[in-house]
């Protein structure tokens, strides 16, 4: 059984929005952000093959398509307000830039598979040296693994019944406990580097759009700082669409994320 920390988003509250249904002339204006969104469609990184730039001509033809085309009586329109029509501008037109790059397919990959990275040096990461880790916080069978398939693990809870957060210090505690095996360094790094490689269509994005998990901890490894104080690695997604990474201490406290379990 392997395990690590994670938690996904807490359900926003929408407002009242109109039930009436949309005509397409309406619906061309409930579209307006997207017309934000198509003209910049494509995005270019460096190590991508150049491409021919979207026309406005383009961009206003798929609008309207999107607009006339789209059976807005199939939808619930309580639920498109909330998980739509209020999301953030930068993750709206990440993620419909994404639909459009994929040729307007939903693409799951059920391979989730990912090879065990070396261990990243903590002097590279933090910037500065003097951070260290633990040696006999290390959990070698994590340490051990060469692969991970990523589809294989399940989400569950540390907190037990009646408790609402606990430290992670006694969530490091109750994980030693369980004989789980706690992912590490190695798990954080082959996840970071996958996204920095394959963006959209990496792991991290996968787990974000089918599980919607936003946070994970990696338990695996414990590192110390110049301080004296006790931290783990943490991968993040935040409002604007990005995976982040940072180091968090084991003092702060953990409510709502859970842990991963292998099938």
């Amino acid at each position: 059984m392997i395990t690590l920390n994670c938690y996904s988003l807490q359900e926003r509250v929408a407002p009242d929005i109109s039930s009436a249904p949309l005509s397409c002339g309406e619906s061309l204006g409930a579209w307006s952000l997207v017309c934000t969104i198509c003209a910049g469609v494509v995005q270019r990184k460096e190590k991508e093959l150049a491409m021919k730039a979207v026309t406005r001509d383009q961009s206003n033809d798929l609008i309207a398509r999107f607009s006339c085309n789209t059976n807005w009586g199939a939808l619930d329109g309580d639920k498109l307000q909330k998980e739509v029509n209020q999301m953030p501008p930068e993750e709206l037109g990440r993620r419909f830039t994404a639909f459009l790059r994929d040729g307007a397919r939903l693409i799951i990959n059920p391979d989730k598979t990912l090879q065990c990275a070396k261990v990243p040096h903590l002097s590279d990461i933090m910037g500065v040296g003097g951070w260290e880790y633990i040696a006999s916080e290390r959990d070698l069978r994590a340490h051990a693994l060469t692969e991970i398939n990523w589809a294989k693990l399940d989400f569950t809870t540390c907190l037990k019944e009646g408790e609402h957060r606990i430290t992670g210090g006694e969530k490091l505690k109750r994980l030693k406990s369980s004989g789980a095996i706690r992912l590490g360094s190695r798990a954080f790094n082959s996840l970071w580097l996958d996204y920095e490689e394959r963006g959209a269509q990496s792991v991290l994005e996968q787990l974000y759009w089918e599980q919607n998990i936003t946070s994970i901890d990696f338990f695996g490894d414990v590192i110390l700082s110049p301080q004296g104080r006790r931290y783990i690695l943490c991968l993040y997604h935040v409002n604007d669409g990005r995976w982040c990474w940072r180091h968090d201490w084991l003092g702060n406290y953990r409510d709502f994320r859970k842990y991963i379990i292998w099938r």
